[in-house]
């Protein structure tokens, strides 16, 4: 599947999209949203915030603002939702600012709290991507006597929190447009999509939530994955409803600024790896992303960081891009980013692909990746035998020889033998993985099989790179068959099969003692993962996938990073042992090639009740 690109724009053409639509308020959301709120008109509020900002809002009526800041005055179109009896969200896009800005303004009536959301279309990586600064603060009121500015500040504020890890929602916008929101991680979330559009996609980006009360979240997120779009929803979680906007560039190449609803109904929890904590206002520095990183992205020597930090690329593909990351997202100058290096690094020629993957296979350095520590043994079970593995594409037998614990003869259709060395790993008793490179091919070949010797049937990842139109992504077939071997019957009906068990679930992968990640299966069609532990601890990831079932307990699945460095991910995992093994393929940055095998340990972390929702 090719990587999921939009067109940049430049800064001029963002802002002549933004002043091309002036019905900015529209989305097509609408169905569930609540009345306009017209509790503010009339009211004249200022917003102080800790950063030292200070705006005043007059609200005339129940759309019209003018607003002040440092004597500059703006009048604009406003629109406010109530998300329960005190609490109220505003926003207006600031007319005529460039880049083009937005104001999204909680406001807790009792406790005359305020968090501001100040979002603009751009950031470091791409002029689309929507930025954003979040400050806290407190507000009062003008009244005629003046009295409102002589209320001592509140000493609480909202703040960043992690009450809402783990959990998960589905948010119904209307009849036709239902999303599950996962809230994977302290930095970020996905969304798996049940409609017809993407139906069964799924999608990470990197989010933010913060705590208004016990009852009310404010969760964002930014669709860096998507068209950049940036989406805001205050979540009432008592009564399950929500109320919320969006602000960019949508995929259509239009600007959006409209506000939306949904009712919610949870999908369950995963374990919550964190202790629930609502961060302090004053909040430390990120570390300092590599120099290599701040070049690609062009930034500042002086750009927040942790000096630290070793300048040198990480040696692995896991993961690279973010290995830096926050403690939290609490400075806006930091670009929090799910895992998708595909965007900083430049696609190859095929030409470029087959040098690098030709010279790894030779000196035999494309099957160290680092994740050795908990994989499985090798097995030398196969030594001797010669299985023929016929395809049910009709694309003939082909015979491979075990000649020992490493190295096999595989025969193609014409009758030419190809000697490689491989690896095998006994996942289950009579089932085994072999992986092994084509040496020599055309476009770049590996194979992943499952070879199962207790039902004589097998399944057949043979994956390419170099032939698709971004040539590092990877191109791949999966087909199932049945293994041809002396005094053995094979079926004639039985194969492995694609499969459903696994949605919802979730569980961790422990590769070595400081390297851990926690995969979800979030949908027949894709699955995503958190950097739980090691390299790029915090960050997700998401990719199209497909599962199989290869009996009651053992499953295989295998992604592409679509949205990354077009890597292929292979998993075949033992639910009763809790064990898994599995290959990583293909090139996670423009200088190194990777073909290799590993293994973890398991430990489960809870499920989603969502499997009945997909279409048949």
């Amino acid at each position: 599947m090719p990587r999921h690109t939009y067109p940049q724009f430049t800064p001029e053409e963002i802002v002549s999209l933004v002043e091309a639509r002036k019905d900015y308020n529209t989305g097509g959301l609408d169905v569930n949203r609540p009345a306009f709120d017209e509790s503010l008109s009339g009211r004249t509020l200022t917003l102080r915030y800790d950063n030292g900002r200070e705006l005043t809002y007059a609200f005339k009526d129940a759309h019209a603002l003018a607003w002040t800041e440092n004597g500059a005055s703006h009048v604009e179109y406003y629109e406010t939702l109530k998300a329960d009896d005190h609490t109220l969200l505003v926003v207006h896009k600031v007319d005529g600012s460039n880049p083009p800005q937005a104001h999204i303004v909680v406001l807790e009536t009792d406790t005359r709290l305020v968090t501001t959301f100040f979002s603009k279309i751009g950031n470091a990586v791409s002029t689309r991507e929507v930025d954003r600064e979040i400050v806290f603060g407190y507000f009062y009121e003008e009244t005629a006597e003046g009295a409102g500015k002589d209320m001592p500040a509140p000493e609480a504020r909202h703040s960043l929190t992690r009450d809402l890890i783990g959990r998960s929602i589905i948010w119904t916008y209307g009849p036709k447009f239902t999303i599950q929101h996962i809230y994977a991680s302290e930095w970020y979330s996905c969304f798996v999509d049940f409609n017809s559009f993407i139906g069964g996609a799924v999608l990470s980006s990197p989010c933010n939530y913060v705590k208004i009360n016990d009852r009310l979240y404010i969760y964002s997120w930014v669709e860096t994955e998507g068209a950049g779009i940036q989406g805001f929803a205050l979540m009432n979680l008592l009564d399950m409803h929500d109320v919320g906007c969006f602000f960019g560039i949508n995929g259509s190449g239009q600007f959006e600024c409209y506000t939306f609803g949904a009712f919610g109904e949870d999908a369950g929890s995963t374990a919550n790896l964190f202790i629930p904590n609502d961060y302090a206002v004053e909040q430390p520095w990120p570390p300092r992303l590599p120099k290599h990183l701040r070049e690609t992205l062009n930034l500042s020597e002086d750009s927040p960081g942790d000096a630290n930090e070793e300048d040198a690329p990480p040696t692995s593909g896991l993961a690279q891009i973010d290995r830096a990351q926050p403690r939290h997202p609490s400075d806006s100058r930091f670009l929090l980013r799910p895992y998708r290096p595909g965007a900083f690094n430049p696609d190859m020629t095929p030409d470029e692909i087959y040098a690098l993957a030709e010279r790894a296979v030779d000196g035999m350095t494309y099957n160290h990746g680092g994740l050795e520590g908990r994989r499985l043994p090798f097995t030398d079970a196969l030594s001797g035998k010669t299985l023929t593995i016929a395809l049910d594409d009709g694309a003939g037998r082909l015979p491979h020889t075990f000649v020992d614990r490493h190295r096999l003869t595989w025969t193609d259709a014409d009758g030419v033998e190809h000697p490689e060395y491989y690896e095998a790993i006994e996942i289950d008793r009579n089932i085994f993985m072999v992986a092994y490179m084509r040496k020599g091919s055309r476009p770049v070949t590996s194979v992943t099989a499952v070879l199962d010797l207790g039902y004589n049937i097998a399944t057949v990842i043979t994956a390419a790179i170099g032939a698709l139109p971004f040539a590092r992504d990877v191109d791949q077939r999966i087909l199932g068959g049945v293994i041809l071997r002396e005094g053995a019957f094979p079926p004639l009906a039985w194969r492995h099969q694609p499969t459903r068990d696994l949605i919802g679930k979730t569980y961790g992968w422990s590769y070595r003692d400081d390297m851990t990640s926690q995969h979800i299966y979030a949908s027949p069609y894709g699955i995503a993962w958190v950097i739980l532990q090691g390299p790029g601890a915090g960050s997700l990831g998401s990719a199209p996938c497909k599962y199989y079932k290869i009996n009651d307990h053992v499953y295989l699945y295998s992604w592409i990073e679509s949205y990354g460095s077009g890597q292929q991910g292979v998993v075949l995992m033992n639910t009763r042992t809790m064990h898994d093994c599995g290959t990583f393929y293909g090139f996670p940055d423009t200088k190194t090639f990777e073909f290799y095998t590993y293994g973890a340990k398991a430990y489960a972390l809870g499920s989603f009740d969502t499997k009945e929702r997909f279409a048949r």
